[in-house]
C-alpha cells in the first residue's frame, strides 16, 4: 500500500487513526451515560441531555471523518473505505446543525462522489 498523501507517514496516519477511534469510544461512554440520566431525568450540565448527545455526536462525526481521511490518506483500496464513509454520514446525521454544518455537508458530497458512495 502506498502513501497517497505524503505530508505525513504511516505510523502518523495510523496514531491519528488509533487516537481517534479512543476519542469516539469516550464520546460513546458519554453519550450512554446522558441517556441514561434522560430516562432518570438528571439534568448534569446547563444545556439539555438531548443537546449535549447531539453534540457530542458531532464531535464524533468530525473523529470519523478524521479516520476516513487519514485511511485514505495511507492508501486503502477505496472499496475498504465506503463502510467508513456511510459510518461518517450517519454520525454527521445525528449531529447536524444547518448553521454551522455546510462545510461538513460539502465535503462529505465531494467525499462521497469521489468514493462512488
Amino acid at each position: 500500500m502506498e502513501l497517497r498523501d505524503k505530508l505525513n507517514s504511516l505510523e502518523g496516519y495510523q496514531e491519528i487513526i488509533e487516537q481517534n477511534i479512543k476519542y469516539i469510544q469516550e464520546d460513546f461512554l458519554e453519550i450512554k451515560s446522558l441517556e441514561e440520566d434522560e430516562k432518570k431525568g438528571i439534568q448534569k450540565y446547563p444545556k439539555p441531555n438531548n443537546e449535549i448527545i447531539k453534540s457530542t455526536y458531532k464531535g464524533i462525526f468530525i473523529y470519523q471523518s478524521d479516520i476516513l481521511i487519514a485511511k485514505y490518506s495511507i492508501g486503502q483500496p477505496i472499496p475498504n473505505l465506503i463502510e467508513d464513509y456511510k459510518r461518517s454520514v450517519s454520525y454527521m446525521e445525528k449531529g447536524w446543525k444547518a448553521i454551522s454544518g455546510y462545510i461538513d455537508m460539502v465535503w462529505m458530497l465531494s467525499i462521497g462522489i469521489m468514493l462512488e458512495a
